[in-house]
């Protein structure tokens, strides 16, 4: 009975003796100093081991396996603890636009034990943007980028060759079109940088008044631009709800509060984690400009320039890789070819007559003067958007007027020009839209008679 025991113990430690292989490459996992290596020789030792395990009794056998298993596992020294920076892997991470990455390890940090507040803030501050770029991925703007150049900081603003008939951009601010309205941005008593606007009486400049404090913040709001409107305003702030140094922030004003509405964040491509600022818009030659300090050296900056688009389109990226690409600017596919074609009056000659306006009728054609209308019904839309056109305009201007009385009324008759401006502002919103309603019209009647010709 005791001699039938020995064959099946034999052969299942015969069994186990080839995991010796699996051991080898086990070891090599745990530490890649150790040859992975099965020779012959080895392989011949092992059959020899299989033949002597053949031939012990059971006892043996236990005495053989404790001193094999100790010469794998027994020797194996202990390994040093490898410690993680979870903040240095969370701003790696965060500036590579793997933003949800960033939240993981910052997260992590957070739960070290005895941090000092100062450090707690700083990551509690980076994770916070960390996770306003998880938002903002979600949410990639697919804008087609026409040129990109790199300027020294000083000269920034000779990289924005806006149209003189949007307005025009200085130092710290924009002055609209008219030259009777200006917005710029100027230290506030905390020695904090605010938006201010100023209007023009009798050619003086009035006293400045602060935007409103959904505006202003208690950081930092520079590089104003309005658009031709009136009512869009972008600027830069550097606030709660940026993701990076300064971000882009839009606005519109709401006529009937007489303020600003919440601004904001305009998203990828325009914002980074670094800074980004100065958005402007030429709806004359349809081109947007921004700039930009990512990836630059100190005290320079890019000027992307690209085409606005009238409808929000959203990046449908492949995968992951892609959408941080489109995202973050990196190889950027300039597309030259697609640059509008500026609408500008050019240079006449002195025998051709001088051109009235210009009004652009389809992508190939524009007209100069009312005789240039093939049809009757198309030049009657146009004299009228002209008429509405102008009209607008001196609203506007006496709209600003009561503005400004209104900074320097006294109490008593503050409600009064309140209640004009308000009656004022509703008046301006329904005939803002007038004109353009006239000229798409003109140029749709006038398309079709081009083509039944």
């Amino acid at each position: 009975m005791k001699n039938n025991k020995i064959l099946p113990n034999a052969l299942r430690i015969y069994k186990a003796i080839r995991i010796k292989r699996a051991f080898i490459l086990i070891n090599y996992m745990i530490d890649p100093n150790i040859p992975l290596v099965y020779t012959t020789e080895a392989a011949a030792e092992e059959t020899k081991s299989r033949n002597i395990i053949l031939q012990l009794k059971p006892a043996m056998t236990l005495v053989f396996l404790f001193v094999f298993c100790f010469s794998v596992f027994g020797q194996r020294t202990a390994r040093p603890r490898v410690v993680v920076d979870h903040q240095e892997l969370g701003n790696t991470a965060f500036d590579e636009y793997r933003f949800e990455e960033a939240v993981t390890h910052f997260e992590a940090f957070l739960k070290t034990p005895n941090l000092n507040d100062s450090v707690k803030n700083l990551v509690n501050e980076k994770l916070a943007k960390a996770r306003i770029g998880q938002r903002l991925m979600r949410g990639v703007e697919d804008i087609v980028f026409i040129d990109s150049i790199q300027i020294s900081k000083a000269d920034l603003l000779r990289a924005f060759p806006l149209d003189a008939q949007n307005g025009s951009l200085f130092q710290s601010g924009f002055l609209t079109e008219r030259g009777i309205l200006k917005y710029f941005s100027n230290k506030n008593n905390n020695g904090d940088l605010d938006l201010f606007r100023s209007v023009k009486l009798g050619g003086e400049w009035a006293e400045a008044t602060p935007l409103s404090l959904r505006i202003n913040t208690s950081a930092n709001e520079i590089f104003p631009f309005v658009t031709a409107d009136g009512i869009t305003l972008y600027f830069a702030s550097d606030g709660a709800e940026s993701l990076g140094g300064y971000d882009i922030f839009m606005s519109r004003f709401q006529p009937s509060s007489n303020d600003f509405l919440q601004p904001e964040n305009i998203g990828m491509p325009f914002n980074s984690p670094y800074n980004d600022y100065l958005l402007v818009i030429d709806e004359i030659q349809g081109i947007g400009w921004f700039a930009s300090d990512r990836f630059q050296p100190a005290d320079t900056v890019v000027v992307y320039s690209f085409i606005p688009n009238i409808f929000r389109r959203i990046v449908n990226a492949e995968n992951t890789e892609e959408l941080r690409k489109k995202a973050s600017l990196r190889n950027i596919n300039l597309q030259p070819e697609k640059r509008p074609v500026p609408r500008v009056i050019t240079q006449t000659p002195a025998t051709q007559a001088i051109p009235e306006f210009e009004f652009w009728v389809n992508d190939r054609k524009a007209y100069h003067f009312l005789s240039d209308f093939r049809s009757d019904a198309a030049r009657r839309f146009f004299v009228q958007a002209r008429e509405e056109e102008n009209k607008t305009e001196e609203m506007r201007s006496q709209l600003e007027v009561l503005r400004a009385n209104f900074e320097k009324a006294n109490s008593a008759n503050k409600a009064l020009i309140v209640s004009r401006i308000i009656e004022f502002e509703r008046e301006l919103e329904q005939q803002k839209n007038r004109p353009l309603d006239f000229y798409r019209q003109a140029q749709e009647v006038e398309n079709r008679n081009l083509m039944s010709r």
